[in-house]
């Protein structure tokens, strides 16, 4: 396993850990897992793919208008 590889997974059980730990009075920890997990994936979806796309097509192809200092 690459080094990269385990310290992603770690981060992931780091944070699903964490989500168990610090759940909110009256959750089980099976679903704040779930709730944690669910959060992580918007995030990475959210901040990774949505925003990296939006940069793409705008910058590489000029379908968007930024401020100059932005785009180079």
């Amino acid at each position: 396993m690459k080094i990269y590889n385990l310290s992603g997974y770690s981060l992931i059980g780091l944070h699903i850990a964490a989500s168990a730990t610090f759940r909110p009075y009256g959750w089980s920890i099976a679903f704040s897992m779930a709730v944690g997990f669910a959060y992580l994936v918007f995030i990475w979806f959210f901040g990774g793919v949505y925003l990296s796309d939006v940069m793409h097509m705008g910058i590489a192809h000029r379908t968007l208008n930024y401020r100059p200092g932005l785009s180079k």
